[in-house]
């Protein structure tokens, strides 16, 4: 066999404990000196003083789905290519088959003054470029960086294998959270997507922030409407909070966007959570008894309407007088004055006066009193 490698045995048993935990990829430090490790859905390493180096490697293949890019011969290793329709299968991320400038997977990682195919090494030693010498094949595949650890152990991660894992990370299909990485937390507040409020009431909205640990490494911005309102610099554990005030009864959309502006990706990982709030126009004044003037076994209640509140319609009002040991008395109304008629002469009444809405009622004003007049 190949002295580099190193195997688990027992296996089926190790994935059945991953799965049972929740795990998406597991790491198995075998306790040997023996050099060596190997990748696929567990990556395994030994205690060997170069052992950090080749978990890295193989953490490249078992997370970040990279290729060796060694050149070295493997007899029988199945070829691939990025030809559409070829019935080799796709290569990985960080090798490819192509050789025009405009078809690199990785051409955006590509300086327009770096030769393509590529020859000599470059001065930053993970820029990306072509280098002809890839997945145990001399010629006809290429690799991204001139040396990076998927070829040369103690190497450092190349642009491309960087970007690799941190899609990996937030594209999902590795284990637990399914969907990959958000960087809103769950748990953000309000939990329901849809909701109700009265038009002037404030609406308060939060979520925890999950991502890059330096301070700026996540940008969240607030919109209403898809109009950016409030924006903070930010960094993981940290939490974001917004107060919307209802401005009418119109369904209006308040957005959270979180960005994580970390340099290893081209395309910033971004994620979104949205609400719909849906104002009730409420009428949330009550009107003013200006005078409560009485008459013959009457009174006439007059008054001015309450504030205007956006979208809500008075549609009349409701006047209710009381005595003691009297029936109370309740009248509408579509404006000032309200007529309260046939009452028994020589009583003194309190009356109140409220709004009505397609929402309900408002609050009643403040009492006011008077004493019927009778003829004898």
């Amino acid at each position: 066999g190949v002295r580099a490698v190193v195997l688990v045995g027992q296996l089926a048993e190790i994935v059945a404990e991953l799965v049972l935990h929740d795990v998406g990829r597991g790491a198995v430090l075998v306790n040997d000196e023996e050099y060596g490790g190997s990748g696929g859905y567990i990556s395994v390493a030994s205690t060997n003083g170069a052992s950090a180096d080749v978990m890295q490697h193989e953490l490249g293949h078992s997370f970040s789905k990279l290729a060796d890019e060694y050149d070295s011969p493997y007899p029988g290793y199945p070829s691939c290519s990025d030809l559409p329709g070829t019935p080799l299968g796709a290569c990985e991320v960080n090798v490819s088959d192509q050789t025009a400038r405009a078809s690199l997977k990785w051409k955006r990682w590509v300086a327009s003054t770096t030769p393509i195919p590529s020859v000599a090494p470059l001065a930053d030693p993970i820029a990306a470029g072509l280098w002809q010498g890839a997945r145990y094949q001399s010629s006809g595949l290429y690799r991204q960086c001139f040396s990076g650890i998927m070829r040369s152990l103690g190497a450092p991660f190349c642009h491309v294998d960087g970007e690799a894992f941190v899609k990996q990370l937030f594209g999902g299909g590795w284990g637990a959270p399914s969907a990959g990485i958000s960087l809103i937390e769950p748990g953000a507040l309000p939990t329901q997507a849809a909701v109700t409020a009265n038009v002037g009431t404030q609406v308060a909205f939060q979520a925890t922030l999950a991502g890059s640990a330096n301070t700026g490494g996540l940008t969240a911005t607030w919109f209403v409407d898809q109009q950016p309102v409030q924006t903070t610099a930010t960094r993981h554990g940290q939490a974001q909070t917004f107060h919307y005030t209802v401005a009418n009864s119109t369904p209006h959309t308040v957005e959270l966007k979180v960005k994580d502006n970390t340099p290893l990706t081209l395309d910033a990982p971004t994620a979104t959570r949205a609400w719909t709030v849906q104002g009730v126009a409420v009428l949330s004044g009550a009107p003013t008894i200006t005078a409560l003037t009485a008459g013959l076994y009457s009174l006439r209640l007059s008054f001015t309407p309450p504030a205007a509140v956006p979208g809500a319609t008075i549609t009349g009002y409701l006047s209710t007088c009381t005595a003691p040991n009297r029936a109370t008395v309740t009248t509408s109304a579509t404006r000032s004055p309200i007529s309260v008629n046939w009452l028994p002469g020589g009583v003194t009444y309190t009356c109140t006066v409220l709004a009505k809405g397609a929402a309900g009622p408002g609050p009643a004003s403040a009492p006011r009193s008077a004493k019927t007049l009778k003829l004898f």
